[in-house]
């Protein structure tokens, strides 16, 4: 009988690590972008990772996986250093092949006359790593090759039909990298294009007259295109003149273009340069914009002008209307404002035309902190006559740009001495009463908009007192507060 089992213990100690190097791709055209990742097994967790990408001895990552750009042709040895939690290290190598695409310039001779037109074509081709193993040719554009050879560029074709061709030439090398270029050729005769445009030069908005009229010997003329801006984009399209119009709102120098085509495709082509003076734009800046006086702001000066330069920059650093300083070229100044108040600084910009162009930037000048500023004050009696004894509503309001408001003080009869007196916060409700031989008769309003009814009376010598009623709200008893 089996008793006290009692197995042995076995330490198995890790062997060294073993690192391996995946790339993908590992061979291509430049630009290469090639990612890495070490792959490994074995040893002590965790592991540094040191990367040499092009086997000069630097380490260029320290990332266990990455991508790299290879933007330069040629062979590239890699190699990875791995290094163990104790100190035990592991290697591996790779080759990347950055390849480099041939090069290849096409011509034809002739590249245009009239049907049949026979056409001889050349190439000049070259392969920096390598050597050029093809050479295909598709000489009416059609996507089909019309002619191949592993060891010559040349090759010959006839035009039968009227119309515009782009041969090309397709090289590969020998490591499979492909170029191409292409010859257009012009089968035909192209329409013969006369074109006006008046006028050429004149300040904006410029309405310039465009027209264009044209022939085709061998076929029809089939489209007029304008392009106004030369931006590649066509404004002005018809199938039967060339004759229209356009506006110029903004300065600035155009090519404008016209295109004529005919039935085969072959085009005529002519550009006008439009010259159109405009006013310079301001561009303002300042630094800072805002702060308590006194403020010394710090002004940039730029401006543009399509069609020009700006040679003058005009600063009204106040808003009244009146230069402060002219600058002869795009620089900095400054100006000290000294009163509190909010500013529209103004810059004019003056190009070589006399052309002006305005912008402002607002600089608000704060008070200094307990500069002295005196509050205002605005007053309003409702009624202001009438017969006596008259009982009228006080209403007073305060502004204070510096601080706050803390008491408004009444004299009712302007004596001198103030008959009422009131605290903005910390008012203390009191009690009053009123004389029996007072001849008055008390009035009971809203004076302060808070919903409730305060108290104005007349006393015997005919001075008015006023209350307020601080109760709660909903409140049934009055708590009045002078």
């Amino acid at each position: 009988m089996l008793s006290d089992y009692n197995p042995d213990t076995v330490a198995v100690e890790a062997g060294p690590p073993i690192a391996s190097i995946l790339a993908n791709p590992d061979r291509g055209s430049v630009p290469l972008e090639v990612a890495f990742t070490a792959e490994m097994s074995g040893g002590f967790p965790p592991y540094s990772y040191a990367w040499d990408l092009n086997n000069d001895g630097i380490v260029d990552d320290t990332r266990p996986s990455f991508v790299q750009l290879y933007q330069t042709g040629g062979s590239y040895g890699v190699d990875l250093s791995v290094t163990d939690a104790r100190g035990f290290t592991a290697t591996a190598s790779q080759t990347i092949e950055a390849l480099v695409a041939p090069q290849v310039v096409a011509s034809a001779s002739p590249s245009e006359g009239t049907a049949p037109l026979d056409v001889a074509f050349s190439a000049v081709a070259s392969d920096a790593d390598g050597s050029i193993a093809l050479y295909e040719w598709d000489f009416n554009g059609d996507g089909i090759v019309d002619q191949r050879s592993p060891s010559t560029a040349s090759g010959a074709f006839r035009y039968e039909t009227a119309g515009l061709y782009e041969a090309r030439l397709i090289v590969t090398d020998n490591d499979g990298n492909a170029s191409s270029d292409l010859v257009v050729i012009s089968v035909g005769v192209a329409p013969e294009l006369t074109a006006s445009v008046s006028p050429l030069t004149g300040d904006a908005p410029l309405l310039v007259t465009f027209s264009a009229s044209a022939e085709d010997p061998d076929g029809v003329v089939v489209r007029y295109d304008w392009d106004f801006e030369g931006d590649g984009i066509i404004d002005f399209t018809d199938p039967s003149t060339g004759d229209t119009t356009h506006t110029y709102d903004v300065g600035g120098v155009y090519p404008a273009t016209i295109n004529v085509y005919d039935d085969t495709g072959l085009f005529a082509t002519r550009t006008f340069v439009v010259s159109v003076a405009g006013p310079p734009q301001a561009l303002p800046r300042a630094y800072p914009t805002r702060g308590e006086a006194p403020l010394t702001v710090t002004f940039f000066s730029d401006g543009t002008d399509i069609d020009g330069s700006p040679e003058y920059y005009d600063w009204d650093f106040n808003g009244d209307g009146s230069r402060d300083i002219r600058l002869i070229a795009s620089m900095n100044t400054a100006y000290t404002y000294t009163a509190p108040g909010t500013y529209d600084a103004a810059l004019t910009v003056v190009d070589n035309d006399g052309l002006t162009g305005t912008a402002t930037v607002q600089i608000e000048v704060l008070p200094a902190p307990g500069d002295g500023t005196t509050p205002t004050a605005e007053a309003l009696a409702r009624p202001s006559n009438g017969g006596t004894p008259l009982m009228t509503s006080l209403l007073g309001e305060g502004d204070d740009p510096d601080g706050t408001i803390v008491e408004y003080a009444w004299d009712f009869q302007a004596d001198g001495t103030y008959d009422f007196v009131e605290p903005v916060s910390g008012s203390t409700a009191v009690g009053l009463s009123i004389d029996v031989g007072s001849y008055a008769a008390p009035v009971f309003l809203d004076m302060d908009g808070d919903g409730d009814r305060d108290l104005v009376i007349g006393n015997s010598n005919g001075q008015l007192l006023v209350y307020e009623n601080r109760a709660d709200s909903g409140s049934d008893a009055p708590v009045w507060a002078a």
